[in-house]
């Protein structure tokens, strides 16, 4: 008995997600854990694009790792 291509799949994609937030919750010196989820973008290319420019922003580590966002900047 095999499983349906797609309930495979599915099964995959959970199990690598999870071992990717053991990965990230067990790095050493880290303080925080986000999530960043592009919408609607024109291509996958575009989305990791649009998602590596957001978490590598020294901006927005700053204020995760200051815990103020401050807004009016």
């Amino acid at each position: 008995i095999s499983p349906e291509a797609a309930a495979f799949t599915d099964a995959v994609r959970e199990v690598c997600e999870d071992l990717a937030r053991q990965l990230i919750g067990d790095a050493e010196g880290a303080s925080k854990d986000i999530r960043i989820e592009v919408i609607n973008a024109a291509s996958e290319e575009d989305a990791v694009e649009v998602g590596r420019s957001i978490a590598r922003n020294n901006l927005l580590k700053c204020a995760l790792h200051g815990e103020d966002p401050n807004w009016g900047r």
